[in-house]
């Protein structure tokens, strides 16, 4: 039986539904016809034995049914069950033509992979089983032995025979089928067919009546599933298929036909269809859109959430698509190396990522990717779940805009200092010149030079911090990333608050590894940063409790070191530390442990935001005796990425 090949033909004039169909059934042991049209289907056929049809009922030249009419009307082949595909359950005049036309089920779209599976291999191996019985039958015909033989095959498959004389109306039931009906056979006196009738289900007794009654005035081979009360009340269904034997005469002698007891194969599809239904809800229950798509990235199914995301009106503008339609060009190698790592790795989460609308405008979302498996472990397909985080990021920018302002205020005395002692050495240095002049009407070239050159200087400084301020507070949204050093941006960062540190009384201890390694991101937001965590510190020290130690000095250590992979940065002050039970929240967003007014809450966590986009992290120590330190871990980029957006903010 298993070297039984069946031939199965699928006939749609839609090609993508005729594309789904080819791919769902690919890896059956079957050959695969496929047609767009009645016309073409006719021509393949030809000649051929076909073991089922999966057949679209609308086709614009010629209609599913009448395609199955001319089929199932061709005397040179034996009846061939067909599957109607539809798109919505038809009405019962319409249902009727369809079974008339040799119908044996439906499958509605869209369609389901599990769905269609199920029905077309239980099909075929009711054909399959078919075909061996039949073929074991005329071996028995043919060696004496049909009676053991054919019982050993109707009990290995759970398939029952029987034959009636027309003329007669007697009826021979094989073992098989009392056992179906469970009846004991040397009991039964009562007429097989009427038991037959009796067993019936009531709710599928008027469409079985009905189509037993017209077997007779004609020589259509029948094929329906229905199902059978047994005696002791259980249920069973059935799956039948009978039809005429013509005697040398031509003249109808004989119906013989099969059953099959195929109930726990229905149980099994009804156990199917509860977790795809159960699978539907679960996928329409996400906040965040889920995509599932074959390993080569066709798209096979989506939530409803998704058609909101992408401004998509329907389901189908999305069905056998590549998500790589989705993506910009930008971004499509960098989709590829996702998906290989979620194959090999089985998760990839929270990637941040830029995907395209139905309106071609982009979208930054959270994506995640998860590899499904087959239960061997073979990789069957990706889930890929995508949260729309463009709103959030709108706000994290303008929190960040707020923060800068917020540095900025707080670094407003300290640039006073910054600049008013260069304008007082201006001012010092023109007074002595204008007296040197009145005192003695000539002066010195050198004098002059010296003092002016100092002068200068001065002029040079307080134009260098006012650029760099104007720098820092700008709106960087649209900056390009670039290659910079971490040391000359925490440079500028002291330059603008050394004067202000000064006037609190803090020494600033400088120790900056000259070899750390150029890093790519944004210098101003790492400026921030380091900011932050100075203003933080001298914050700190403010709140130093008064020792009678005469020897202590308020310190801020600024260090940077390296390894071979990673460059580090650490801000720690000797002040009273952070308490234990609350280090664990400094990172949460709008908390603080400062007093009303004096911090926005944002500080740290806008920090955090910042480094994690620089791929790195921050930790902190802290204890009552040594102070606290911030530790800052940035991975060294690769070589071959020191080259890439070179080119930063015209401002920079």
């Amino acid at each position: 039986m298993n070297n039984i090949k069946p031939s199965v033909l699928i006939v749609d004039d839609d090609a993508t539904s005729l594309y789904l169909l080819e791919a769902i059934l690919k890896d059956l042991d079957i050959t695969l016809i496929k047609a767009k049209s009645g016309l073409e289907a006719l021509s393949k056929i030809k000649d051929q034995e076909i073991a089922l049809i999966l057949l679209d009922i609308n086709m614009s030249e010629m209609s599913g049914i009448e395609l199955a009419k001319i089929i199932q009307n061709d005397k040179s082949r034996e009846k061939v069950p067909i599957i109607f595909i539809t798109s919505y359950v038809k009405e019962d005049l319409e249902l009727e033509k369809c079974y008339e036309a040799g119908a044996v089920d439906f499958i509605l779209k869209p369609l389901v992979r599990n769905i269609i599976l199920n029905k077309v291999k239980l099909f075929l191996e009711l054909y399959r089983q078919k075909k061996q019985i039949l073929n074991d039958y005329l071996k028995l015909e043919e060696s004496k032995h049909e009676k053991i033989l054919l019982t050993q095959v109707e009990k290995a498959s759970h398939t029952g025979s029987w034959r009636q004389n027309i003329n007669t109306g007697h009826i021979f039931w094989s073992n098989e089928m009392y056992k179906i009906f469970g009846l004991d056979k040397n009991l039964q006196k009562e007429n097989l067919l009427d038991i037959l009738v009796k067993a019936i289900h009531p709710g599928d007794k008027k469409r079985v009546e009905k189509v037993l009654s017209r077997n007779i005035k004609d020589d259509i081979f029948r094929v329906m599933d229905f199902r059978i009360i047994r005696t002791d009340g259980s249920m069973r269904w059935v799956h039948a298929q009978w039809g005429p034997e013509y005697g040398d005469s031509g003249r109808l002698g004989v119906q013989f036909g099969f059953l099959q007891d195929f109930t726990e194969q229905k149980i099994a599809e009804s156990t199917i269809k509860e977790s795809e239904k159960m699978y539907r809800t679960l996928l329409n229950a996400s906040p965040d859109g889920i995509f599932i798509m074959d390993l080569e990235g066709r798209i096979t199914e989506i939530s409803d959430i998704i058609l909101e995301i992408f401004g998509a009106g329907d389901k189908n503008e999305f069905i056998g698509v590549s998500f790589f339609h989705f993506i910009p060009n930008a971004e499509v190698k960098k989709m590829r190396e996702i998906l290989s790592n979620a194959k090999s790795e089985g998760l990839i989460q929270n990637i941040e990522f830029i995907l395209t609308r139905k309106n071609q405008s982009q979208f930054i979302c959270e994506l995640s990717i998860t590899l499904i498996q087959e239960a061997d472990g073979r990789p069957d397909a990706y889930m890929a779940i995508v949260r729309d985080i463009s709103q959030r990021k709108k706000i994290e920018q303008q929190l960040s805009r707020s923060e800068r302002m917020a540095s900025l205020g707080e670094m407003a005395s300290g640039m006073a200092h910054e600049i008013n002692q260069p304008l007082l050495s201006i001012t010092l240095g023109i007074e002595n010149l204008f007296m040197k002049i009145k005192e003695a009407n000539v002066v010195d070239k050198s004098y002059l030079h010296k003092k002016s050159e100092k002068i200068f200087e001065d002029i040079l400084r307080v134009g260098k911090i006012i650029d760099h301020v104007r720098a820092f507070s700008q709106d960087l949204d649209e900056y390009i990333s670039t290659s910079f050093d971490i040391n000359k941006s925490i440079t500028n960062a002291i330059s603008m608050i050394s004067e202000q540190f000064k006037h609190h009384g803090i020494t600033l201890d400088i120790q900056l590894d000259k070899k750390v390694h150029p890093i790519i991101g944004n210098t101003y937001r790492f400026e921030q940063v380091i900011l932050n965590l100075l203003t933080n510190a001298k914050d700190t020290l403010g709140e130093v409790v008064k020792t009678p130690k005469s020897d202590f000095i308020k310190t801020i250590i600024i260090r940077t070191y390296h390894d071979d992979y990673t460059n580090f940065i650490e801000v720690k002050d000797n002040g009273n530390g952070i308490k234990p039970d609350v280090i664990d929240r400094i990172m949460l967003p709008f908390y603080t442990t400062k007093d009303a007014g004096k911090g926005t809450g944002l500080g740290l966590s806008i920090s955090f935001g910042i480094i994690k986009e620089l791929n790195g992290y921050i930790d902190v120590e802290s204890n009552s005796l040594s102070g606290t330190t911030f530790r800052i871990s940035l991975p060294i980029p690769k070589l071959n990425d020191n080259n890439k957006n070179t080119t930063a903010s015209k401002d920079e």
